[in-house]
């Protein structure tokens, strides 16, 4: 008898709020290994769509960055680009930072220390 694992996805907690011309992703819970952020996606492709130029993603300070999110996160600035606008990403903590340095995500995507960093830019 063969048994079948089930993974279950948690649905993200975003707060999406327009701030001086951009749009603001603020996840509420960690971003956890195996976590769908198809939500997160169509939220940032909608923003677009309604003409904003800048999008901002703040995550938790525990938020893991596993390979979807690394993934999602190019994804996220090629799209934002396309539309010839700019995506900021939040560092929520110095560790953080400076993996996205190590792993050279830093130099593709604008990071940020803070929220208010990305909204006056």
């Amino acid at each position: 008898m063969s048994t079948t694992k089930v993974l279950r996805t948690r649905r993200l907690g975003i707060a999406a709020s327009p701030q001086d011309g951009c749009r603001l992703f603020r996840i509420r819970c960690d971003i956890l290994c195996g976590d769908t952020l198809d939500r997160l996606t169509s939220m940032i492709e909608d923003a677009l769509a309604r003409g904003s130029k800048s999008i901002v993603l703040s995550l938790t300070a525990d938020s893991y960055l596993y390979s979807e999110l690394i993934s999602r996160i190019i994804r996220y600035n090629s799209i934002v680009e396309q539309h010839k606008g700019t995506f900021f990403l939040v560092e929520p903590d110095p560790d953080l930072r400076e993996i996205l340095d190590r792993i050279g995500l830093s130099t593709l995507v604008r990071v940020v220390p803070t929220e208010e960093t990305a909204i006056g830019a």
